[in-house]
């Protein structure tokens, strides 16, 4: 018995986790590229919101890593129910000029007026495919590049250890535009 109260207390002590388990990661504050982040699957027909969340959470990380200003857009789509109130009769005037209604534009050109608004020179639109059937979580990525006037497409199996498995790629493709500007 006395053995037992030595050894348990021993045993606990050996379990606890030293500063040796901790893993730290250093990178310069994001300076880079603005980029709107949107994800394109309501939260509303997820069972697995949570762990969308904490998915989303780790690939923002990992492009603040790559040296990316990341812009979260809450929403995917305006509505075109709810009333804009315009700011003067200049702004009125322009409305009705414009024969363009916004259900007829593309997403696309939604999304890059998005973009300009808040600086942005790229957009990222994630798809998640969640399957309780299925083990895998599939993950899609659309990069749009304004600049370049092209789409990038990634398609991956979601690895919490590596989450984005590209990032090399992107780091490539933005290459000499991630600078520091003076």
């Amino acid at each position: 018995m006395k053995h037992l109260l030595v050894a348990f207390p021993l045993f606990l002590v050996s379990c606890v986790s030293g500063p040796s388990d901790i893993k730290t990661v250093t990178y310069p504050i994001p300076h880079g590229r603005k980029i709107l982040f949107v994800n394109t699957s309501s939260p509303i027909f997820y069972d697995s919101y949570t762990e969308e969340r904490e998915v989303n959470i780790l690939i923002l990380e990992k492009l603040e890593e790559l040296g990316y200003s990341i812009v979260v857009s809450e929403k995917v789509w305006e509505d075109p129910k709810v009333p804009i109130i315009p700011k003067d009769n200049i702004e009125i005037f322009q409305r009705n000029l414009r024969h363009t209604l916004i259900e007829e534009r593309p997403r696309i050109q939604v999304w890059k007026e998005r973009a300009e608004k808040i600086g942005a020179s790229d957009v990222f639109l994630f798809r998640y495919h969640f399957s309780l059937e299925h083990k895998t979580k599939q993950i899609r990525m659309f990069w749009i590049h304004f600049d370049k006037n092209e789409v990038i497409r990634f398609d991956w199996n979601w690895n919490p250890d590596d989450p984005i498995p590209f990032h090399e790629f992107i780091r490539q493709i933005a290459g000499a535009k991630n600078e520091k500007p003076n």
